[in-house]
């Protein structure tokens, strides 16, 4: 291990079952850059409100303590989040909100997809009941060719839908190379 490896540990909404989220962010860091020997780890919340709870809080500190204890490495976590509505329903609006403070009190990264990452990556909703399969087909299709950086590249207080930041926060860590697109 050279001394710039990292971890980065994602946080996603989805459940360990179904992966999806998980399938769409390794096409977006597989397609974007050269990850070489970072570990790339993940933690599934099982709904979107479960981030700060003990469990998934000893998640974190155990993948970051067993990374510095057998690398020496650091790790850093990136929470993945729908917005859904957040731009006229007042409980997402306030969700957004809880989750940038609680982030922010942690230096933890945020990556947002408004509505969600399905709309971002297909330009269409999709039901619950197939996610996995389209984040399957996601990755079969290589469907991330046909997406514009541009939509993954708002900046981090991005509310229009069909954008995220994905590029932008992850442009943030120089040791994952960005691969020229």
């Amino acid at each position: 291990m050279t001394q710039n490896e990292i971890q980065l540990i994602f946080i996603v909404e989805t459940t360990r079952e179904v992966q999806s989220d998980e399938m769409y962010i390794r096409a977006i860091l597989n397609y974007y850059y050269t990850l070489g020997e970072n570990r790339i780890s993940f933690i599934y919340l099982a709904g979107k409100n479960n981030y700060r709870t003990g469990k998934v809080r000893s998640k974190i500190e155990k993948l970051t303590r067993d990374y510095k204890k057998f690398t020496g490495g650091a790790s850093f976590v990136i929470h993945v989040f729908d917005k859904d509505n957040a731009h006229k329903d007042y409980q997402d609006k306030q969700f957004v909100r809880e989750v940038t403070a609680y982030a922010r009190e942690r230096e933890y990264h945020l990556i947002w997809f408004v509505r969600n990452i399905e709309e971002v990556l297909w330009g269409k909703e999709v039901k619950k009941s197939v996610k996995k399969k389209m984040a399957i087909k996601f990755l079969e299709t290589a469907a991330i060719k046909r997406v514009t950086k541009k939509k993954l590249s708002a900046a981090s207080n991005v509310n229009r839908i069909g954008l995220s930041n994905a590029l932008t926060v992850l442009n943030n860590f120089p040791e994952i190379k960005k691969i020229a697109i």
